[in-house]
């Protein structure tokens, strides 16, 4: 939220230092709207979240896939039906083939082949992640956290010192909030909703600190902490500042001679 104008997500940019006790940490706020055009730049970001949780997905669809061949070799070692009455095997996900169906114990071949990646799209395959694409000042070839424009499309902003938006919240870090927030679609939106509330990690535990469909921290109190914000004035050139000191000081000496 700012200025009473609460934003449909938020960007952060943490600067670590071994020889700094506190983290000068950038907060660019995400807004959208029914007809904003997609962020090719952050889109490339969104791709390669995507990539991660569907990695996450497959290694968590792969282990479940062991655990239920273990119950039916297990059965099968212990001469046992293949089912197990006991057992409600409708709780269980979809059986990725039918070597996976309880009982079909045969069909099993080596799980050395379990391991799968996945492509840009998702599609399982055992071809190696992309390079990111993009382009960085300090490093070609790389995605640029700050690209102008896309996301870092202001100087200007907002700053107090506070602490971290997660837990354990520690008070270590100073806000540079921007003032102009970064443009997303809507798709874009909601592609990071279901990112950040469905994201499952490869042991099949949910990641997400979600309430209620929000990740926000609640607003605290400033305890006597000031905010202060630095715009285009903060930024005039040296030659800008001592030319309007001198029309300032020739005004004056013009009003002391009326």
């Amino acid at each position: 939220t700012m200025e009473g104008k609460q934003f449909a997500g938020e960007y952060q940019l943490f600067h670590l230092h071994a020889g700094r006790k506190r983290s000068p940490t950038m907060s660019i706020f995400i807004d959208y709207n029914e007809t904003s055009p997609t962020n090719t730049h952050f889109q490339k970001l969104v791709a390669q979240f995507w990539r991660i949780y569907n990695q996450d997905k497959t290694r968590c669809a792969t282990q479940q896939r062991r655990e239920r061949r273990l119950v039916s070799r297990m059965r099968h070692v212990l001469g046992l039906e293949p089912r197990d009455k006991d057992i409600d095997y409708s709780i269980w996900d979809k059986f990725s083939t039918d070597a996976d169906e309880p009982g079909n114990f045969e069909l099993r071949g080596n799980d050395k082949h379990d391991e799968e990646t996945l492509d840009e799209n998702g599609v399982s395959t055992s071809r190696k992640l992309q390079r990111q694409d993009g382009e960085s000042v300090g490093t070609p070839g790389r995605w640029n956290p700050y690209e102008r424009d896309s996301i870092l499309r202001t100087h200007h902003f907002y700053g107090y010192e506070g602490s971290t938006t997660d837990p354990p919240c520690g008070t270590f870090v100073h806000w540079y909030i921007q003032d102009t927030p970064m443009i997303v679609s809507k798709l874009q939106y909601e592609q990071l909703k279901a990112i950040l509330f469905t994201h499952t990690d490869q042991n099949c535990q949910s990641t997400s600190v979600q309430y209620a469909q929000s990740v926000a921290r609640p607003i605290q109190d400033l305890a006597h902490r000031g905010v202060f914000r630095c715009t285009r004035r903060d930024f005039n050139s040296d030659e800008f500042v001592a030319a309007k000191k001198a029309a300032e000081e020739a005004a004056t000496q013009e009003e002391g001679n009326d």
